[in-house]
C-alpha cells in the first residue's frame, strides 16, 4: 500500500480512536487578532493570550464540555433526534431520559409514551391512538393502561399528578406535550 492509498484508511482509523477529537487550546503572546485567527483557521480551538488566566482557561473547558453534550443529541440525517425541553432531556438513540440532570429509569412502554408524545410538541393524542402505536394493538382497554402510564411518568420525572408544563391531560380527549413558548 503506497501513502496515497494509505492516507484515507489511517483518517478513518484515527477518527476511529479520536473520537470525539481532542480540542487544541493554544498559548502564546500573540502579536494581534491576525494571529489568533491564523490559528484557528489552522484547527485551534481557542487562543488564549499568554499571561495565562486560570479562570479563563476554565471557561474554555466548560464551553467545551457544554457543547459536547450538546453535540451527543445531533440531528444526523435518518437518526432519531434528542429532545430538549425545559428541564428534560430525551435521547432516543441512547433511550435515556434525563430530568433536572439526574437520569430518569424508564419501562420501554413509558420512554416510548414519552418520546411519542415529545416528539409531537402540541398534537393531541387520544388514549387509543396512544394505546394502537406504543402497544401495537387495538382495545378499549388500553385507556387505562394509558393513564396509568401517563401518571407513573410524572411521577418518575418528580412532576405534580395535573402537571401541565410537560404532558398536558387534554380532558375527554387524551394527551400531548407542552408546546414551547
Amino acid at each position: 500500500m503506497d501513502t496515497d492509498d494509505a492516507r484515507p484508511f489511517l483518517a478513518k482509523v484515527m477518527d476511529r480512536f479520536l473520537y470525539p477529537p481532542p480540542y487544541i487550546i493554544l498559548t502564546s503572546a500573540f502579536s494581534g487578532s491576525t494571529d489568533r485567527a491564523d490559528m484557528l483557521d489552522q484547527g485551534a480551538d481557542a487562543c488564549v493570550e499568554l499571561p495565562v488566566d486560570l479562570s479563563e482557561i476554565l471557561a474554555i473547558l466548560n464551553a467545551v464540555m457544554r457543547r459536547e453534550g450538546r453535540l451527543r443529541c445531533v440531528r444526523t440525517g435518518s437518526l432519531l433526534p434528542c429532545i430538549a425541553y425545559k428541564e428534560l432531556l430525551i435521547d432516543p438513540l441512547r433511550r435515556t431520559v434525563r430530568m433536572r440532570g439526574e437520569a430518569i429509569s424508564l419501562t420501554p412502554k413509558e420512554f416510548d409514551l414519552l418520546y411519542l408524545l415529545a416528539n409531537s410538541p402540541g398534537i393531541v393524542f387520544s388514549k387509543e391512538q396512544i394505546y394502537s402505536h406504543i402497544w401495537k394493538a387495538q382495545g378499549e382497554l388500553g385507556g387505562n393502561s394509558v393513564s396509568d402510564h401517563i401518571s407513573s411518568l410524572r411521577q418518575k420525572l418528580g412532576l405534580h399528578p395535573k402537571d401541565n408544563e410537560y404532558i398536558q391531560t387534554v380532558f375527554k380527549v387524551g394527551y400531548r406535550f407542552a408546546e414551547s413558548s
